[in-house]
């Protein structure tokens, strides 16, 4: 039964450590959508900390493909419906160090401004 989670669906989670990584498809419980908001900022964060993990080895194609999807996952959830100001925040500092992007301190810094308004302390930093 649901316990009001995001559920992560992989059928073959057996065999996912032998083989390629899959795409997680998340599916808010009935009447959970803010439950897919915080599950899509979390992905963000793991692959924002993954991108930063690849990038101190050296390997920056990747870990651009890494913030890429980061970026992706706070996008998604700073846009949805009520927005999540952490998930802005955290794109804003993206932005403005250039992660998987051109850096644009105008972009970010409309991003931090927004997320203060709505009370991320991360933000008013």
């Amino acid at each position: 039964g649901s316990l009001g989670h995001a559920r992560a669906e992989n059928p073959s989670a057996t065999s996912a450590v032998n083989s390629p990584r899959r795409e997680i498809v998340l599916k808010p419980p009935h009447g959970g959508g803010h439950h897919v908001v915080e599950a899509t900022f979390a992905l963000g964060c793991q692959r924002e900390g993954e991108g930063h993990e690849l990038s101190a080895r050296g390997l920056n194609k990747e870990a651009n493909e890494k913030y890429e999807e980061a970026e992706r996952c706070y996008r998604t959830a700073a846009e949805s419906d009520g927005g999540h100001c952490l998930a802005r925040c955290r794109l804003g500092r993206m932005i403005e160090q250039g992660w998987g992007c051109d850096p644009d301190p105008n972009a970010a810094a409309a991003l931090y401004r927004d997320a203060a308004k709505e009370g991320c302390a991360e933000a008013e930093n």
